[in-house]
């Protein structure tokens, strides 16, 4: 099984257990501190080498977790991550467990790609467009892309809402070619 699905599997059982949309929140907060331990160089490695002791791995991951004052479901749960050998989907199962929770919200991530940065002004007034076309509330980030020459193209999951230059020259080229 691909990690995507793993790490899918495991946030949708955390996510029960959890329970409360609260307790997820705390959760997700306690998990992020977690992820951002594989991100340390000594730390990482120790906890991504598959030939360090099991009982190393339970201190610091322990010491990580009472650092970030963890309720006892997300101690059990990186418990049985150890366990089961799997501790390297912390990142994945974070990022999935974050997606769980935003979409219990009815919340949806996104991204505003243009070709300049925008002010607040306009992603303010892209956000609230998009949020009424597409019916959901938005979290949308910006990122630059050149290559669409202006306008501003707004990417929801599978969902696009593209009002770039970049296109309607395509399809002004794709109509004079025919």
């Amino acid at each position: 099984m691909n990690t995507q699905a793993l790490s899918s599997r495991y946030a949708k059982a955390l996510m029960t257990a959890l329970g409360s949309a609260e307790a997820a929140d705390r959760g997700l907060a306690a998990l992020r501190e977690m992820t951002e331990v594989f991100t340390m160089a000594d730390a990482g490695r120790i906890l991504k080498s598959p030939v360090m002791p099991k009982g190393f791995k339970k201190d610091l991951l322990e010491y990580c977790l009472d650092k970030v004052k963890a309720d006892k479901t997300i101690y059990n749960f990186v418990g049985v991550l150890l366990e089961s050998g799997r501790i390297e989907l912390i990142p994945a199962i974070t990022e999935q467990l974050k997606d769980l929770i935003l979409a219990s919200k009815n919340i949806a991530e996104g991204e505003v790609i243009s070709a300049v940065p925008l002010d607040d002004l306009t992603m303010k007034q892209i956000t609230e467009a998009a949020q009424q076309k597409l019916n959901i509330k938005l979290l949308l980030n910006q990122k630059i892309d050149p290559a669409v020459y202006g306008g501003f193209k707004v990417r929801v999951g599978n969902k696009l809402i593209d009002m770039s230059v970049q296109t309607k020259l395509d399809k002004l080229t794709a109509f004079a070619v025919q």
